[in-house]
């Protein structure tokens, strides 16, 4: 619910994962559920800011932000633009 809610609110699937991934480390803290499952939830919680720095330049080349192809070295793109 709380993440359908915030990606409505802010249409971005990374925020509303991330805080409904924090939201559930909250509970477990009150539940007094056991450390390790806590530990692991916030394992996973701070792998999301790595999955996106490593899924970056996939990003950008999806969404159009650079025209280099994969294949192509800088030299060859400097070749092309000149």
């Amino acid at each position: 619910m709380i993440y359908a809610f915030l990606f409505l609110v802010f249409h971005n699937s990374d925020v509303a994962a991330g805080f409904g991934m924090g939201v559930l480390v909250l509970q477990e803290v009150l539940n007094q559920t056991p450390l390790l499952l806590v530990t692991f939830s916030i394992l996973a919680l701070l792998f999301i800011p790595f999955k996106q720095w490593l899924d970056k330049p996939r990003r950008d080349r999806i969404h159009g932000v650079t025209s280099i192809p994969l294949s192509q070295t800088p030299e060859e793109n400097e070749k092309t633009v000149n």
